[in-house]
């Protein structure tokens, strides 16, 4: 598999974050990108909340009314503070969750003895021989299709995590405006399971690598592999129909 030809990066790479940066899965040169998009909105939505701190002023007057009004102010005011710091935190929130990924990353494969390539890589596919031409193509498809998803999942990964750091500032606003908004625990939830994939895959292919029989021929390579697509579902997902 001539992955390079289409941006893809080896299991090792990939996986285990051989030779990865600071920031993995971005550069240093993304990550400064991502900031000038991410402060870029945050500009405009200053203007928003320059309204609603207008707003907040006005019902602060007359919050002395009523007790119902004061109460409605302070809880305003309370999700004008925490949405503002919420945007002024947020990249460093998901650079800190990147750095922890990594870092863990990097523990796990303090333990690991061999290469994913080896054992599912191209060292693998030119050594398959099932005795019929076809069915070889079969198994070798099948080896390929494993090697191209992950791929796709952590391309997707990056993608997400861009789009969701850039997006902040609007979830903030949403949240100041409605606090029964959804969006908030959307971006979390979005931000830790992307940020921390890299890890759960580090820790299955992990167990992949450990307890997979030193003389397991290609079929169980390949079986065992295929079992890590379910079983990262179920690690982040909440009820047992994700893992099917």
């Amino acid at each position: 598999m001539n992955h390079l030809v289409f941006g893809f990066k080896n299991y090792d790479k990939l996986i285990f974050g051989n030779n990865q940066t600071e920031l993995s899965p971005f550069t240093q040169k993304e990550w400064d990108l991502i900031n000038t998009w991410y402060w870029a909105i945050a500009s405009i939505i200053g203007g928003p909340i320059l309204i609603a701190i207008v707003v907040l002023a006005w019902k602060m007057i007359m919050a002395g009314i009523s007790p119902d009004k004061r109460n409605e102010v302070k809880d305003n005011i309370m999700r004008l503070f925490f949405g503002a710091s919420a945007i002024l935190l947020a990249p460093i929130f998901v650079k800190f969750m990147l750095m922890l990924n990594n870092n863990l990353v990097t523990m796990l494969v303090s333990k690991a003895h061999g290469s994913l390539d080896d054992l599912l890589g191209n060292s693998l596919l030119t050594s398959i021989n099932t005795g019929n031409a076809i069915a070889t193509a079969i198994v070798i498809a099948l080896f390929a299709y494993l090697f191209v998803k992950i791929n796709i999942k952590f391309i997707i990964r990056q993608f997400t995590l861009i789009v969701f750091t850039i997006f902040t500032p609007i979830v903030a606003v949403f949240w100041i405006i409605n606090k029964r908004t959804i969006a908030a625990s959307i971006w979390f939830g979005q931000i830790i399971i992307n940020a921390f994939m890299q890890f759960v895959y580090a820790f299955l292919f992990l167990i992949y690598l450990t307890f997979l029989p030193a003389n397991a021929g290609w079929a169980i390579s390949l079986l065992w592999g295929m079992m890590i697509l379910p079983l990262r579902r179920c690690t982040t997902k909440y009820n047992a129909k994700s893992c099917k």
